[in-house]
C-alpha cells in the first residue's frame, strides 16, 4: 500500500512565505536628510581640495560659494523658519565650508550674528542646528588631548565648557565655564542649560565672567546662545584670595627657575609653575560656582537664561 501524503495548506504556506520576506534582509534604509547633508559636505570638501593650486583658485572660490548656498539650501530645510529680535532674518553656514584652520571642525549648523558685531564681546551670537546633526558630531568629532572627557550625550555636552570650545570655536574660540545656571525646559523640549562662562582664557581667567551661554532642544532643533550678561558680575574675594595662595607657589617656581642652569631642574620647576596656575584656575572656579549662587548678579543672570529660553521656545 501507497503511504497517504498529507494535505497540502495553502493559506498556511503563503503564511510562512509572507513571514519570510518580511524578514529577509532589504536594502538600505533610506538616508535621513542629516545623513544626505554630510555626504554632501565631505564631497564638497573633497572636491575642493582637488582645487588646491594657485592656478585653480577661482575655480575654488567659485566651487566653494555654490556648495556653501547649497549646505544651507539643505540646513533651512532641516531647521525651518526662524526669527529672533537683534538676530538677521538669514543664517549663515557654520563653519565655512573648507576651513583650512578648523582642523577640529565645528559643529555644522546656521549661525546668525551681524558681521559688524560678529566678534563685539556686547553682541549676541546663535547657532541653530538638529539634534541629528548634533548627535552625530559627538560620535564622530575628534577630541583633543585636553578634551578627552567631553560627553558623547548631547544633554551632558552642553553643560561643559569643552563642548562650546570645539563645537563653537569660530564663536567662541575657548571657554571657560564659571557657574551652571539652573533653567527648567520647556513643555516638549529635551534639555535647556546655561552657563557663565567667559572666552577669554589664557594662562590667566578674567576674575568675572563676561558670556552667558544658553542651550536649547526644541522640535528636532538645537538652539545655542552666546551673550553678554546684562547685569555685569563681580568679582567674589574668598575665590580671588584662593587663586592667589596657587600664583604664589608659581611664582615661586618660576623664580627658582630663573635661579638655575640645570636644563633639567628648569624643566621639572616649569612643569610645576604650570600645575600650581592649573589647579589654581581650577580651585578658583569651583569655588565661583559655589559662593555666586547667593548674588543678586546670579539671579539677574538666571532671569537672563530663562527669557532667552523662552524666547527661543517660541520659534
Amino acid at each position: 500500500m501507497f503511504a497517504m501524503q498529507a494535505r497540502r495548506r495553502p493559506g498556511r504556506v503563503k503564511t510562512l512565505v509572507l513571514a519570510a520576506l518580511l524578514l529577509a534582509p532589504t536594502g538600505a534604509r533610506a538616508a535621513s536628510p542629516e545623513d544626505d547633508y554630510v555626504a554632501a559636505r565631505d564631497r564638497y570638501i573633497a572636491e575642493l581640495k582637488a582645487l588646491e593650486a594657485p592656478e585653480d583658485s577661482a575655480a575654488h572660490e567659485s566651487l566653494k560659494e555654490k556648495d556653501a548656498k547649497d549646505l544651507e539650501r539643505r540646513l533651512n530645510a532641516m531647521i525651518g523658519s526662524f526669527a529672533l529680535t537683534g538676530f538677521p532674518a538669514e543664517g549663515k553656514l557654520n563653519p565655512d565650508l573648507y576651513e583650512t584652520d578648523a582642523p577640529l571642525g565645528n559643529l555644522d549648523g546656521l549661525a546668525y550674528y551681524f558681521d559688524d558685531k560678529a566678534y563685539v564681546g556686547d553682541a549676541s551670537r546663535l547657532l541653530i542646528t538638529t539634534d541629528g546633526l548634533l548627535d552625530k558630531w559627538l560620535l564622530h568629532h575628534p577630541r583633543r588631548e585636553s578634551d578627552r572627557d567631553l560627553p558623547r550625550s548631547a544633554v551632558a555636552a552642553v553643560r561643559s565648557d569643552a563642548f562650546y570650545s570645539q563645537a563653537l570655536s569660530k564663536i567662541a574660540p575657548a571657554v571657560a565655564r564659571y557657574a551652571i545656571i539652573p533653567i527648567l525646559a520647556p513643555p516638549g523640549a529635551k534639555f535647556a542649560t546655561a552657563m557663565l562662562a567667559t572666552t577669554d582664557v589664557g594662562p590667566e581667567i578674567p576674575d568675572t565672567p563676561d558670556r552667558l551661554f544658553v542651550a536649547l532642544e526644541k522640535g528636532g532643533r538645537v538652539f545655542i546662545v552666546s551673550a553678554r550678561p546684562a547685569t555685569p558680575i563681580k568679582g567674589i574675594a574668598a575665590c580671588d584670595a584662593l587663586l592667589g595662595t596657587y600664583d604664589k607657589k608659581a611664582d615661586a617656581a618660576e623664580k627658582a627657575t630663573a635661579r638655575t642652569n640645570d636644563p633639567k631642574s628648569q624643566d621639572k620647576l616649569g612643569k610645576l609653575a604650570d600645575k600650581f596656575r592649573s589647579q589654581g584656575q581650577a580651585a578658583f572656579l569651583t569655588c565661583f560656582n559655589d559662593k555666586m549662587k547667593t548674588t543678586p548678579e546670579f539671579e539677574a543672570a538666571t532671569k537672563q537664561a530663562a527669557a532667552i529660553v523662552e524666547a527661543l521656545a517660541r520659534n
